[in-house]
């Protein structure tokens, strides 16, 4: 989904009638929603303006789900802009994203906590939701019955874009999507929560601890090792995921562990390859999709 290039003053005018008369600072922004600081006198906020407000619900409903066990922004109100944009209002937590961190031997002790914060998150039995992949937070609603056919659905592609670059053939996206189908077959039926984009973006870190677990857009239900393949996957180009990935796998005990975390990487390689394609980006495309096809 394209970011939503809405002006600063249109976003301010929409906010006015709540909270009104404010000054928006630009903040660092994620790939598909707009994002600046408010300092109010309620307090430090940061509004977010995207072309769907799912993800916002997403965001109130992990709030209420887990943040008495986690650092998760409250989300203080969702309005509309106008018929093709929303925002979302949530309180600022401190800490910097864990990106920003590229010190080795900080990424190596920020790693046991940041494991620890996603154990709680998959820890999550969401009984109440009634299948496994995406969901509706307000219905309970789920995208499918079966977790396999969730990880099918993702490398359901054959990459075919007007810029699709001549490194990224055809014949060896169809043997990736061949391999997901083999290694699918034998996927747990055991529902957990999984973050979906818990990585480099998204934990705030501050003092060797992790102090916000941001942007549940991607939430769904479905297998804990989900997240930590897409951990893996962006290993190579992220060191503060690299380090993550090394020390959450260190603690696996499940044998069949390796044949899934495989699955998911390619799954998720697949439509994050189609994803930037799509976007306009074949350069990342390429690399992603030669990371991908080394597995």
């Amino acid at each position: 989904m394209a970011k939503p290039p809405l002006a600063t003053s249109t976003i301010v005018e929409a906010l006015a009638p709540r909270f009104g008369r404010i000054e928006l600072a630009a903040i660092t922004e994620g790939e598909e929603s707009q994002a600046f600081g408010l300092h109010h006198t309620d307090g430090e906020f940061i509004v977010r303006v995207n072309r769907s407000d799912t993800g916002f619900r997403k965001d109130a409903w992990a709030h209420s789900t887990l943040g008495d066990h986690l650092p998760i922004p409250e989300v203080i109100h969702i309005g509309r802009i106008d018929d093709d944009h929303h925002y979302c209002v949530s309180t600022r937590l401190p800490g910097d994203i864990v990106q920003d961190t590229t010190d080795d031997r900080q990424l190596t002790e920020l790693a046991p906590v940041m494991t620890e914060a996603l154990e709680l998150v998959n820890s999550v039995n969401p009984s109440h939701l009634n299948g496994y992949g995406d969901f509706d937070p307000a219905t309970a609603a789920t995208g499918h019955r079966r977790w396999r056919d969730v990880v099918l659905d993702l490398a359901a592609t054959d990459l075919d874009h007007p810029n699709t670059p001549p490194d990224i053939a055809s014949s060896e996206v169809e043997r990736l999507r061949d391999v997901v189908t083999t290694l699918a077959a034998d996927l747990p039926e055991e529902p957990r929560l999984v973050h979906g984009d818990f990585g480099a973006n998204n934990p705030l870190v501050r003092d060797g601890r992790v102090t916000g677990v941001l942007d549940w857009g991607a939430a769904m239900v479905g297998d804990p090792l989900y997240d930590l393949a897409n951990t893996r996957l962006w290993a190579p180009f992220l060191p503060c995921m690299r380090a993550h990935a090394d020390h959450a796998e260190a603690r696996l005990t499940e044998p069949d562990a390796p044949h899934r975390i495989r699955c998911y990487l390619l799954a998720i390689g697949l439509r994050a390859t189609d994803y930037y394609l799509a976007a306009g980006q074949p350069h990342l495309a390429s690399a992603l999709f030669a990371r991908i096809a080394g597995e």
